[in-house]
């Protein structure tokens, strides 16, 4: 048990820092964007497409430190196993929520469509967001916190 313990947190903190890392270059696409149009922005990091969504940002800051607080508190404390609970379940709900804005833009562009516009859209932009890719590494870790909490719990 002291194996798989060790590789999920160093699982998790990798997934933490991911989270960072894409969460600043969020915040620098749109400080670049909104206040300093001669800075160029990142659009594409290991063919991730990087928007400009403070937003975005933030709720990944937010899944970045609960996730990185769960490796200070350690697995075999409650407020570790909290911590990556919950960074795992706000990551999961970030890609089920990009799942469904993708849903959305796609029965969008199809009504366009059945009314006879010419829309160009093009799927991979929305799919290869950060938040799609970063989250089936949560998925993963989601696994290993619900099994930790029902040990935890005894049931």
């Amino acid at each position: 048990m002291r194996g798989k313990a060790l590789i999920i947190s160093v699982a998790t903190g990798i997934l933490g820092i991911l989270y960072f890392i894409y969460a600043g270059m969020m915040l620098y696409n749109w400080i670049a964007g909104t206040f300093i149009q001669e800075a160029g922005s990142v659009n594409n990091v290991l063919g991730l497409f990087v928007p400009s969504d403070p937003g975005c940002a933030v709720a990944l800051i937010t899944i970045g430190m609960l996730l990185l607080g769960s490796l200070y508190y350690g697995l075999n404390n409650v407020k570790g196993v909290s911590c990556i609970f919950l960074g795992s379940l706000l990551g999961t709900a970030m890609l089920i929520i990009q799942f469904l804005v993708v849903l959305a833009n796609m029965a969008s562009i199809e009504v366009s469509f059945l009314s006879g516009e010419i829309v160009e859209y093009t799927v991979v932009e929305d799919v290869l967001r950060p938040e799609i890719t970063l989250g089936i590494g949560s998925i993963m870790v989601l696994f290993f916190s619900a099994l930790k909490i029902r040990q935890i719990t005894g049931k």
